[in-house]
């Protein structure tokens, strides 16, 4: 008769006795399948033990979707919103401006690595763009629109529920337009005449970091540092360091009931 008596602790250690066999010889049984055993719980198969990667690719073409991840739609026309993506609506703010931003993100790569402790670590990237605003009273008014590339990092439990805390790096590159502050006149035909909404067009290039807390239904609140560069700015490169915070949801919360999480 096969005896088997076996305990986990944490970080995958295993003690325990099968048919008079060490705890050594019982915790190589388990990694390397050197032996059968059906009794054990699920939380304990090779499978769960060993270090596994599950890569997912989606399309980040609307028309070449063939795993439904963009089900909206414009009067016929499939629009380039995932399903799966996060919405994200902020502060931003710094020690002389104040603004807002609105970033919507969609996935296309998910690298899912399991570990020996049962918990998962997903790495997700995603494509999207963001549309920012800022205003200083002594320098200028700001307005951009970027394209982003994001690195989202997130933690799941034996439970299969995400940890609470996420983090992301992004990075981006656009269209700025500013809009000084102080007023600006032309001399034209003899006469000083006041230029209407004066201002320049820059490169912007886009850099943060953010912490977010998860609440439910995979909706966040967020943190984070951003650097937004304008070049060229008097022939350099115009660094703005910025704070923002807060609230990211699925894009799904957007749309039509029947797509949203439960």
């Amino acid at each position: 008769m096969l005896v088997v008596s076996i305990k986990f602790l944490p970080f995958g250690k295993a003690t325990g006795s099968l048919d008079g066999h060490s705890y050594d010889k019982i915790q190589r049984s388990l990694e390397f399948g050197c032996y059968n055993i059906d009794t054990i719980s699920p939380k304990s198969t090779l499978e769960e033990k060993s270090p596994t990667r599950i890569l997912v690719r989606y399309s980040l073409n609307p028309l070449k979707d063939t795993a439904g991840v963009y089900p909206y739609t414009l009067g016929g026309l499939k629009l380039p919103i995932s399903n799966l993506g996060a919405t994200y609506i902020g502060f931003l703010g710094s020690d002389e401006s104040q603004g807002f931003h609105l970033r919507l993100d969609n996935p296309y790569k998910e690298l899912t690595k399991y570990k020996r402790n049962g918990k998962k670590l997903v790495r997700t990237k995603s494509l999207g763009w963001e549309l920012g605003f800022y205003s200083s009273a002594v320098l200028h008014t700001n307005i951009y629109l970027l394209a982003t590339n994001q690195w989202k990092f997130k933690r799941i439990k034996n439970s299969q529920k995400p940890g609470k805390l996420q983090y992301a790096f992004i990075t981006g590159a656009g269209y700025s337009r500013t809009f000084l502050s102080d007023p600006v006149y032309r001399l034209k035909e003899g006469e000083f005449k006041r230029v209407p909404m004066a201002g320049y067009n820059y490169l912007a290039l886009n850099a943060g970091l953010t912490v977010e807390y998860r609440l439910k239904h995979d909706a966040t609140v967020y943190l984070g540092y951003n650097a937004l560069l304008l070049t060229p700015y008097n022939r350099l490169v115009y660094p703005r360091n910025q704070i923002q915070m807060g609230i990211s949801f699925p894009t799904q919360f957007l749309f039509s009931s029947k797509h949203r999480p439960k």
